[in-house]
């Protein structure tokens, strides 16, 4: 029975044992301003044996950042700042900047927190409801990655330390062994000191190796710095991050020259903040490099640390260069590419368009100037433009695409373009460099905007240094070109329905107007009508001239009234797409002309009608409505001429066509009112109107003409206004 009871209790330790959790070593900050949720976090990473430090607002969590901690576990939402903000200022420090961030909300989505990495460098999020199992795996990941990076910099450091307190041993060594050499000692004490020497030289280059090795794995250069002598010393990986050979050398000047102009004095002030013994003499700093020949931009992290004294003067600073241009550079063009799509989303004319890719490009690569020119014809034509001097703008605002540049080639071959300053450009780009005599210009980028198979403008970018474009830099610009076209083309709808909806707008209020007009025009000879029927009426015994004289005007009222009518059916015939009906004969022109001139000297006989005309200028035409487009033209002639001079009209035949002109002496067409002449309900043509018409004559003659398979077109010229018409003879 003892047996039996002392089984279960072996076999329930034994459970037990194997279900306790791995302890997890590593510091983590809590920060979260909700009890419940940092209370669930907080006892979370404590039982898998984390150490956890708590914070509830953003001021507390930059404070016990100070402290070190490996993650930091961030609520974006905090009291007096956003999380968000909170990363950014532990980014920024070189003394927070390689603490891992975990972001955790419950109001925004994962996309929203995913988009939030690329701008602020956090390194993961949480996602909601959490979960323990992936809040520590998530957590122990980024400490083991913390954890990693601290000992491979520890192993540097011990490295570095060990190099230089056997450099300064084996120069005392070398020092003692001349001394000895010298004053003619024993050659038992010069050997031994030979023998140290070579056994300190041993281990120097033992150490070298292990530090080599240590930063070739990490892909680090080495660099130092000796305060006493002011010699520098970068090995190979060094000198490759600032585009230099392995045999160049280096001093301070050269570093500086190397160094982006924007990055260069806040990175000397974190140096000297070190020497000045500040956070124990280390120094951190992420920043641009600009490549001294190969004028590549490269960003790099830079860790070190002063050496000092036994009198604790600063004798040497030496540290690391990491190449992290890619991830630097992933995460800008994420954030240009976004903050690029947000501009063109509000953009919506062209030149909006134009300004957001210009700025966008501009930020995104780093240049100093550009400008976005779209295709017109044989030119491109600048539509936006940034950095360049009005004068340059103005000169080249329309610039011919036969002229070989960067530009004119990326539209004609449809291809990014990238060139930078040589001896050679003058000969290979002669046009070119002509034009940029005087400018600071060192290298240019041009990216085509295509639209499926066909090239509608480019954008050109000009940068101040010389530079080298990567692959990843003309697909981002290239991403960007993709966006503006789309935007280019709602623009363009945009501007059309707009412009579409104003002109409706506008000949909606005109069509009310003329309606108006048109009642009243009406009015007038049904009032003359009117009046006359009345006046027969009351005439007991008229008299034959009186009867004759009120049917005349009668008469004379109905045939106004009938030919505005006739004119307001032709109208809405017109309008509504269906065009005049025409009724085609074999027709002669010339004899047309002469029938409409001689009823017109019937209704003016003070007015002289002048008409030339070939032998024979036959066709197939719908003869009423022909006499119909003379009949308007010559009353519009006989109205706008200058007394006392003739109206001429001139009948012609030319090859395939026959030409009816009609011209007259007088005050000209304002320029202004020729593209819209023989539209209708047009502001500004109210006193070419003729008295007892409704002003529909041109646009008459132009639908008929029109239906004819002919056209219509006006000059004024010299105080001569002569309207032109050419029609097909027809069949």
């Amino acid at each position: 029975m003892s047996s039996s009871h002392s089984a279960p209790p072996a076999r329930r330790g034994t459970q037990l044992k194997r279900a306790s959790p791995p302890r997890m070593e590593g510091r983590v900050l809590v920060v979260d301003d909700t009890d419940a949720k940092r209370y669930l976090i907080v006892h979370t990473l404590r039982l898998a044996g984390m150490q956890v430090v708590e914070a509830v607002s953003g001021a507390e969590a930059l404070a016990a950042a100070r402290s070190g901690p490996d993650v930091v576990v961030l609520d974006v939402r905090l009291p007096d700042m956003s999380g968000f903000e909170v990363c950014r200022r532990l980014k920024e420090d070189p003394a927070t900047a390689a603490i891992r961030v975990l972001y955790s909300s419950a109001l925004l989505q994962d996309a929203e927190l995913e988009e939030r990495l690329f701008e602020d460098g956090a390194d993961g999020y949480i996602s909601q409801p959490i979960e323990s199992r992936h809040l520590v795996a998530q957590t122990w990941a980024l400490v083991r990655m913390r954890r990693a990076e601290l000992e491979r910099q520890r192993e540097r450091e011990a490295s570095q330390a060990e190099q230089a307190r056997l450099q300064c041993e084996l120069e005392k060594t070398r020092a003692r062994a001349r001394r000895l050499t010298e004053s003619g000692v024993d050659l038992s004490e010069r050997r031994e000191a030979e023998r140290r020497l070579k056994h300190l030289m041993a281990e120097l280059e033992s150490s070298e190796a292990r530090l080599r090795l240590a930063l070739d794995s990490a892909e680090l250069g080495a660099w130092s710095y000796d305060l006493t002598t002011l010699e520098h010393h970068w090995d190979t990986r060094a000198k490759e991050l600032f585009g230099l050979p392995p045999e160049a050398p280096v001093d301070m000047e050269l570093w500086r020259a190397a160094t982006h102009p924007e990055d260069r004095e806040w990175v000397e002030a974190s140096v000297r903040r070190a020497v000045a013994r500040e956070n124990e003499g280390f120094f951190s700093a992420e920043y641009r490099t600009v490549g001294v020949q190969d004028g590549v931009l490269r960003w790099v992290a830079s860790r070190g640390r002063v050496l000092f004294d036994a009198d604790g003067r600063p004798t040497r600073l030496s540290g690391t260069y990491l190449d992290i241009t890619e991830r630097k550079l992933d995460a800008q063009r994420a954030a240009d590419l976004q903050a690029t799509t947000a501009a063109f989303a509000h953009a919506l004319t062209s030149e909006q368009v134009g300004k957001a890719l210009v700025e966008h490009g501009l930020k995104s690569l780093d240049a100093y100037a550009g400008a976005l020119c779209l295709v017109e014809g044989e030119h491109m034509r600048i539509l936006s433009y940034f950095g360049y001097p009005i004068r340059f703008a103005q000169d080249n605002s329309l610039f011919p695409l036969g002229v070989r540049t960067p530009s004119t080639v990326a539209i004609l071959e449809g291809r990014t373009v990238a060139l930078q300053a040589s001896e050679s450009m003058e000969r290979e780009w002669p046009e070119f460099a002509q034009l940029l005599q005087g400018s600071r210009s060192r290298s240019w980028l041009s990216t085509p905007l295509r639209d499926g198979a066909r090239v509608v403008g480019v954008l050109g970018l000009s940068f101040s240094s010389l530079r080298r474009f990567s692959a990843q830099d003309k697909a981002h610009l290239e991403s960007i070109c993709r966006l503006c076209t789309q935007a280019l083309e709602r623009a363009r709808l945009y501007e059309e329905e707009r412009r579409e909806k104003e002109e409706a707008r506008e000949r909606s209020e005109l069509e009310q107007q003329y309606l108006g007009m048109v009642s009243h025009d009406l009015r007038n000879p049904l009032a003359a009508i009117s009046l006359g029927a009345r006046t027969l009426q009351r005439l007991q015994r008229p008299t034959p001239e009186a009867v004759l004289r009120t049917a005349g005007r009668i008469a004379t009222s109905a045939d106004n009234m009938g030919r505005m009518i006739s004119d307001l059916l032709d109208f809405t015939r017109g309008r509504l797409g269906g065009g005049i009906p025409l009724q085609r004969t074999r027709n002669d022109l010339v004899r047309l002309c002469q029938e409409v001139i001689d009823e017109f000297m019937v209704t003016h006989p003070d007015r002289r009608i002048l008409l030339e005309g070939d032998a024979r200028c036959e066709g197939w035409w719908d003869g009423e409505r022909m006499r119909q487009v003379l009949s308007n033209l010559l009353s519009n002639a006989l109205r706008h001429s200058r007394a006392g001079t003739a109206v001429a009209v001139r009948a012609r035949e030319l090859e395939g066509e026959v030409e009816l002109a009609v011209s007259n002496e007088g005050e000209p067409i304002p320029a202004e009112l020729l593209p819209v002449l023989f539209e209708p309900f047009r502001r500004g043509m109210a006193k070419f109107r003729p008295a007892g018409s409704l002003g529909l004559g041109l646009f008459i003659v132009h639908q008929v003409v029109t239906g004819h398979g002919g056209r219509v077109e006006v000059g004024s010229v010299g105080g001569v206004t002569s309207f032109s018409v050419r029609m097909p003879r027809g069949a």
